[in-house]
C-alpha cells in the first residue's frame, strides 16, 4: 500500500505528501490528599493522573543514565504513589504480590489485557481492571453500578472544538487537518516525549496538533512547558462539567469508560466539520515524517485503527483505539456517528474499543464504510520494535504498549525518542530492551518475534 517513504525537511511543508488531506519543575500532590471539586484530583482517582509525582525517573539508557526531575518527594511517598500507580496501570493479566513492583510478568494469553479502555487516553490500551482500588480512591468503594449508566458523554459533537480548531486554520491558511491527544499534567511526560520526536522528524506537523485538556489549570501548565513549540490547547468545557456534576455519583468503571469513549466524540467532532483526524495516545513517539503513511492508509479507506502485533489480517485479532485515523468521507462520518451514539447501550467490556471489536470488526466485510487495521509494519511497540537501520524503517509510529509498568514504558519511549535526536545522525542509536524487560511483557516479545532470551537481538 505504501508509494514509497517520506522524508524528512524542514524546509518543505509536511502536508505537502498529502493530498488527502483537505485544504520542568512541576507541583506535586501526595496521593490520598481530599482534591475537593479540583477536576483534575477526579481524573488522579481514576487513572493515577497526577495524584503521584513520578519524582526522578531515572533508568539506564545504553550505559547512561537520563534523569526527569519533578519536585522531589520522599522515598516514601514516591514509594506510595508508585505501588498505586502501578495498581492501577497494570495489565488486567499481570500479577504483582507482595507489594513488590518486580517479579515475573504472567503471560497475557493473548491481546485482551492490552485493550482495556483507557483512562482519558493516558494510559494507553494498558489500562486493566482496577475497579476495587480505583472505586476505593474515589471515595466509593460501597456503590453498585446498576441499571443505566450515572456518567456517560452526551450524545454527539465536543462543544467549541470545531471552532477552536477553526480559527487556527482561518489564522494560519493551512490544511484542515488535526492530530489530537487527550492529557494531563502527568501524562505530559509521555506527550511531550511525542512533541520531541514531531521535532526532530516532521516539525512542520506540530502546530496541526491539538491537545484535549479538562481544564485551564492544565491548559497553562502545558503551555508553559511547550512554550517554545507551537501547540495547541483546547480546554474541554463540556467534559469539565459533566464531571464536575457526574463523578462523585460514578464508580470507577463507569469514569474509565467515559473518558475513553471521548475520543470518539472527538474524531466525529471535527470528521463531521470536513476535517481529515488522526487520534493518538500521549505514549506515542514518531520515528519518521508521518503524513505519507497517514495518507497511505487513508488512501483506500476511511477508517484506520491500531492494532497491537500481527501483520494485515492477523492484526484484526489485536484491534486497539491507542491510534484511530480518520478522513471526512461520507461513509466515514456516518460510521464515527453510529460509533459514538453506541456509547449510550454498549454494556460490552472494554468501552469504544470493545464495541470495534465485537460490533464492527466481525462485520468488515458488510460494511459500507472501508475500515483498515494499521499492522505492526505501520505501528510498533515493546512487543514488536526491533532495532533496524534507518533506511529500514517503515513503521513512523511507536506506542508504549507492552510496558504496564508507567517507569519502565517511559524508559522505553525516551530511548525510542533518541533514535531520532540530531546525535544520532551520526551514531547508530539502538534499543536496549533488556533495560526495561522487568517492566514490560519480555514473554510476549518473544513469542512474537520469536527472539531469543537475548532481547537485544534483532530479528
Amino acid at each position: 500500500m505504501r508509494t514509497g517513504r517520506p522524508t524528512s525537511s524542514s524546509s518543505s511543508s509536511p502536508l505537502e505528501s498529502a493530498p488527502l488531506l483537505a485544504t520542568t519543575t512541576t507541583e506535586t500532590s501526595v496521593l490520598g490528599e481530599d482534591k475537593g471539586n479540583d477536576i483534575e484530583g477526579v481524573l488522579d482517582s481514576a487513572g493515577c493522573w497526577g495524584s503521584s509525582s513520578f519524582g526522578i525517573l531515572a533508568r539506564r539508557w545504553r550505559g547512561t543514565t537520563t534523569t526527569t526531575t519533578t519536585t522531589t518527594l520522599s522515598a516514601r511517598h514516591f514509594g506510595l504513589g508508585f505501588v498505586l500507580c502501578s495498581l492501577l496501570l497494570a495489565l488486567g493479566s499481570v500479577v504483582r504480590t507482595g507489594g513488590k513492583s518486580g517479579g515475573g510478568l504472567s503471560q497475557l494469553g493473548g491481546h485482551k489485557g492490552y485493550s482495556a479502555p483507557a483512562v482519558a487516553n493516558g494510559g494507553g490500551n494498558t489500562v486493566g481492571n482496577f475497579k476495587d482500588v480505583a472505586a476505593g480512591l474515589l471515595g466509593n468503594d460501597h456503590f453498585e453500578s446498576v441499571g443505566k449508566k450515572h456518567l456517560t458523554n452526551e450524545e454527539g459533537e465536543i462543544k467549541g472544538l470545531v471552532k477552536h480548531v477553526n480559527k487556527l486554520v482561518s489564522a494560519s491558511g493551512g490544511s484542515k487537518f488535526r492530530i489530537i491527544t487527550f492529557c494531563n499534567h502527568q501524562y505530559w511526560f509521555f506527550a511531550n516525549l511525542m512533541m520531541l520526536s514531531l521535532k526532530n522528524v516532521a516539525p512542520g506537523v506540530l502546530p496541526y496538533w491539538t491537545i484535549i485538556v479538562a481544564d485551564d489549570q492544565t491548559k497553562a501548565y502545558i503551555q508553559e512547558q511547550a512554550k517554545e513549540y507551537p501547540i495547541d490547547v483546547f480546554v474541554d468545557k463540556t467534559l469539565h462539567d459533566a464531571l464536575h456534576k457526574g463523578a462523585k455519583r460514578a464508580d470507577a468503571d463507569e469514569l474509565k469508560s467515559m473518558l475513553s469513549w471521548r475520543r470518539v466524540h472527538a474524531l466525529y467532532t471535527l470528521v463531521n466539520a470536513d476535517y481529515t483526524a488522526v487520534f493518538l495516545e500521549p505514549d506515542v513517539v514518531f520515528t519518521g515524517n508521518p503524513m505519507q503513511t497517514i495518507h497511505d492508509q487513508l488512501l483506500d479507506h476511511d477508517v484506520v485503527v491500531s492494532s497491537d502485533y500481527g501483520f494485515k489480517s492477523a492484526a484484526k485479532k489485536t484491534v486497539n483505539t491507542k491510534m484511530i485515523m480518520a478522513k471526512p468521507s461520507k461513509e466515514a462520518k456516518k460510521l464515527l456517528n453510529v460509533w459514538q451514539k453506541a456509547e449510550a447501550s454498549y454494556r460490552g467490556e472494554d468501552a469504544e474499543r470493545g464495541f470495534l471489536e465485537e460490533h464492527v470488526i466481525p462485520k468488515l466485510s458488510e460494511l459500507s464504510a472501508k475500515i483498515g487495521i494499521a499492522d505492526q509494519s505501520v505501528v510498533q511497540n515493546y512487543i514488536t520494535h526491533i532495532n533496524k537501520k534507518k533506511d529500514k524503517n517503515t513503521a513512523f509510529f511507536v506506542t508504549g504498549t507492552g510496558c504496564p509498568d508507567v517507569n519502565f514504558k517511559l524508559n522505553f519511549l525516551n530511548q525510542i525518542s533518541q533514535l531520532v535526536m540530531p546525535i544520532s545522525s551520526s551514531v547508530q542509536m539502538t534499543v536496549d530492551y533488556e533495560s526495561v524487560a522487568e517492566g514490560c511483557d519480555v514473554e510476549t516479545r518473544k513469542k512474537i518475534l520469536g527472539l531469543r532470551h537475548d532481547a537485544n537481538s534483532a530479528a
